[in-house]
Order: C-alpha cells, then sequence, then structure tokens
C-alpha cells in the first residue's frame, strides 16, 4: 500500500460477461492498476452469476494488490426504466423529496418496490421549467447485486451502463461536441440504445426495438436522434456520433451508419479493448467522486469515501510540528501557543454563536415556503392537479406516453387496452370536459390501442 493511495475498482456486469478495470491515484492523477475480461454464462441464474463474479472479484483483488477500493457497479441497461421529467422551479430545492412522492406516477411500480435516483439535467429559469432525469430499478432485480456486498465488501455506487458511459465521455480528455451535447449508441443484447448526453449527464434515453425484418434500422436510428433533438429543443452535433464499439463496427455501419456519421467512441490510453470502457468510466468515477450524478445504490448501503490518506496526513503533521516544540524546549513559547489554540477555539466557537440569529431566519423562510405551497395548493388546477388526476381515473393497463397542456386544451398520447373506456372514464371526472379521440384509435405493437385524446379543464377548484 502507498501512503497517499487511493483504489478504486469499476466492474461492468452483462448478460454474458464482466469486465474488472481498477485504477489508483497518484501524483499525477491516477493509473492503471489491472484490467480483467471473464465470459459468464448467459442462461445461468442471476444468483450463481453473481456467486462467480464474487469470486472472480476477490481474485482480482488478491492478484493486483488493490487495497480497499471504492468499488462501482453497472447493471445491463434493461434492468432499468429512464424518464424524462419536467418540474416547475421550486421543486429543485426538495428534489429528492418531492420525487419520493411523485415517481409512482412515471413508473408502473410502487414506490416500495424501486430503488430510483434523479438529477438535474437542465434549468430554465425564464419558463420556470426543471428538467430532471429519473432512473428507476426493480427491487428485485437489483438485490441480486447487493449480495456482492457479503463478497467483496461495501460499494460505493451502482448504476446502469447509459449514465456511466454519459459520465465517461463528459469526464474524458478529448472527447467533446461542438454543441455541447452529442449522441451516443450502445449496442447491448440486441436492443440499440440511443442516448443523447450533454457534459457527464445523460438527458435522454431511446431503447430501439426492431419489430420486423421490413423496418430499417438506419431510418428508425434518424427517427429517434431528431425526436431526442426536438424534445430538448437543442441541435446537438450530428456530425460525429459516437457508438460504443465493443467489436460491432461492422454492425453498425452496415446497419445504422447510412446518412450518419457514426465515430467509435475513442478509447482513452489506458484502455486495451472497448469491452473494458465502461469498467475504466466506473473507476474513474471513483477517483473523480463527482456529485449530482445518478447512482441507484441506497445511501444507507453507499461505503464512505476513504479518508486514510486524511488521517495519515494530520497525524504526521501533528508528529512533526510536537517534535519541534520538544526540540525548541521553550516553554513560554508552548505556553503562547496553547494560549492561542484556545482563543482560536474561543472565536471559532463565538462564530457559531453568532450564526444561531440566522438559522432562525432560515427556519422562518421555510415556513414562508410552506405556506406558499399551501396557497398553491388552493388556486385553480394546474399541471400537478391534472397529472393526480390522470393518475387516480386510469386503469394501470392505461399508459400515457405525451402529455401537452395549453389554454385550457390537454392533450394526451398513449395506449390502453380499451381506449373507448378511457373516454368515459374522463367525462366523469369533475376536472374535465369536452373529451374526444383527436385521431383515429390504432393497434400497437403490443396489441393495445394507441390513442390521441383532447379535453378542456373547468374552472371549479379542487377540493
Amino acid at each position: 500500500m502507498q501512503l497517499f493511495s487511493r483504489y478504486s475498482l469499476g466492474i461492468d456486469i452483462r448478460n454474458d460477461s464482466v469486465a474488472f478495470v481498477s485504477l489508483q491515484s497518484s501524483a499525477k492523477g491516477y493509473k492503471l492498476v489491472g484490467n480483467e475480461l471473464y465470459a459468464l454464462d448467459a442462461g445461468a441464474p442471476i444468483k450463481e452469476k453473481i456467486g462467480r463474479i464474487g469470486r472472480l472479484a476477490n481474485s482480482f483483488i488478491e492478484e493486483h494488490k488493490v487495497h480497499e477500493p471504492d468499488v462501482l457497479i453497472s447493471v445491463p441497461g434493461r434492468k432499468t426504466i429512464i424518464r424524462d421529467i419536467s418540474f416547475p422551479l421550486s421543486v429543485q430545492e426538495n428534489l429528492r423529496e418531492t420525487m419520493r412522492y411523485e415517481v409512482e406516477k412515471y413508473v408502473p411500480f410502487a414506490a416500495s418496490d424501486i430503488y430510483f435516483d434523479c438529477q438535474v439535467t437542465h434549468v430554465d429559469k425564464k419558463n420556470n421549467i426543471l428538467n430532471v432525469l429519473l432512473v428507476v430499478a426493480k427491487k428485485v432485480d437489483l438485490d441480486p447485486y447487493l449480495a456482492l456486498q457479503t463478497e467483496i465488501g461495501a460499494m460505493s455506487s451502482l448504476e446502469n451502463t447509459a449514465t456511466i458511459l454519459a459520465f465517461g465521455v463528459g469526464a474524458a480528455k478529448g472527447l467533446q461536441w461542438r454543441t455541447g451535447a452529442g449522441f451516443l449508441m450502445n449496442l447491448e443484447e440486441g436492443l440499440l440504445q440511443c442516448n443523447l448526453v450533454k457534459g457527464p449527464h445523460l438527458l435522454l434515453s431511446r431503447i430501439l426495438h426492431f419489430e420486423n425484418d421490413a423496418q430499417d434500422p438506419g431510418i428508425l436510428l434518424r427517427e429517434a436522434i431528431d425526436s431526442l433533438s426536438s424534445k430538448c429543443n437543442m441541435e446537438p452535433s450530428k456530425e460525429n456520433i459516437y457508438y460504443l464499439d465493443e467489436g460491432k463496427s461492422q454492425i453498425f455501419s452496415e446497419s445504422y451508419g447510412v446518412g450518419l456519421n457514426l465515430t467509435p467512441l475513442p478509447l482513452p490510453d489506458l484502455v486495451p479493448t472497448a469491452n473494458l470502457l465502461a469498467a475504466y468510466f466506473l473507476a474513474l468515477k471513483g477517483q473523480l467522486q463527482p456529485n449530482g450524478l445518478i447512482n441507484l445504490l441506497p445511501e444507507n448501503l453507499r461505503r464512505r469515501p476513504n479518508k486514510t490518506s486524511r488521517y495519515i496526513t494530520v497525524a504526521l503533521t501533528a508528529l512533526i510540528v510536537f517534535l519541534s516544540l520538544g526540540l525548541a524546549g521553550n516553554f513560554f513559547f508552548q505556553k503562547r501557543m496553547i494560549n492561542k489554540q484556545l482563543t482560536d477555539e474561543m472565536t471559532r466557537l463565538n462564530r457559531e454563536a453568532d450564526g444561531l440569529p440566522r438559522l432562525q431566519e432560515d427556519i422562518a423562510l421555510i415556513q414562508k415556503r410552506l405556506e406558499y405551497l399551501d396557497a398553491t395548493a388552493q388556486q385553480k388546477p394546474i399541471m400537478l392537479d391534472i397529472l393526480n388526476e390522470l393518475s387516480q381515473i386510469l386503469p394501470v393497463t392505461a399508459w400515457i406516453e405525451k402529455i401537452d397542456y395549453s389554454k385550457n386544451r390537454v392533450r394526451i398520447d398513449g395506449s390502453a387496452e380499451s381506449a373507448s373506456a378511457l373516454i368515459e372514464l374522463l367525462e366523469a371526472s369533475y376536472l374535465f370536459e369536452d373529451v374526444s379521440f383527436l385521431t383515429p384509435v390504432r393497434k400497437g405493437s403490443d396489441n393495445k390501442e394507441l390513442f390521441t385524446i383532447g379535453f378542456s379543464i373547468t374552472g371549479s377548484s379542487k377540493q
């Protein structure tokens, strides 16, 4: 163990493989300690896979002498749901607490059955809009990965492939788009994931399903890129669209490359192959320890930052000071030092006491915000009232993909077992009137009925 080193270990788990990359902090930043890529039996039960991964991790840690690493793990993207949500700006200060109560509106699971995390992706002060990325995973899907803690010790982070690739592109040097944003493609288990990335943040993500041979993958990809760009009201660079190679260059060029300039994601000097890139980005995140990024690992299970080096530094500094004072042998000087320390401590305590009135002002400010929220609840129906009413009256089999609200009119797009049944439910609501289909009902790929319904908002306030 080097005195001031910190180790991080990135573990990228796929259905048929697992990659390990370890980095060590050094005077010049960080260096590669070791990397390995192992095959897994894709058909094996998850419990059996996790047991094998635990044994491989312990062997890797022992072989490469990785001391007390920060362990960060990514899980397959298919085990997570990604949503982009808009809130009023007033929600920003209590975003996570708000999301704890609102999350069931955006995913078809109970809050008690999921792990989730969210991050702010854009703040629009002019229009009073806060854009938020929500990542959700069912506990039953992630709990097997948490069992790794019994094998290799506490973990620092658990997230999906899309968010860690977004972080890596934003954190790696030399990967910049001309407009500050761009697209990153990842082909995983036969599914193409199209991610809109800005800096270290994942803004939007779509998984493309190719349902039949008649569909042109290249056209579907271009449509997805245009759709994501339009939804974010931005023009990301389309001249260079990165994709995670992992030996699939021919697939990308032949299937998706027509009309698009698809470029393999450049590899950092420390990474020998693209199959290790996600694990490397995880290890890099462990070294940089950024704040405000997605982490699905519950807070009570996260490993606290390793402060051993800091404690050693403080101890050595104190020892040097003590020896210097002992060699000087000047009692008067020692007494003056002690008096100064006492004076400094009293000054610090006085400053803390002076801060009590400010705490009282903060409490009063919070009280005003609570009064404001209470007053807002008494006003005429707004978007949150509409969402709340829809979540209560629509059946669980109905799924809303898009909501537009403008000039007292609402338009919803989605799918349901019976679209006509939704008309009656909406008409029965005290909040909605003039309910009608805006487009003919269509059949979706999952045999559900696709609908577009419009209605007006009544003038009565919510009781």
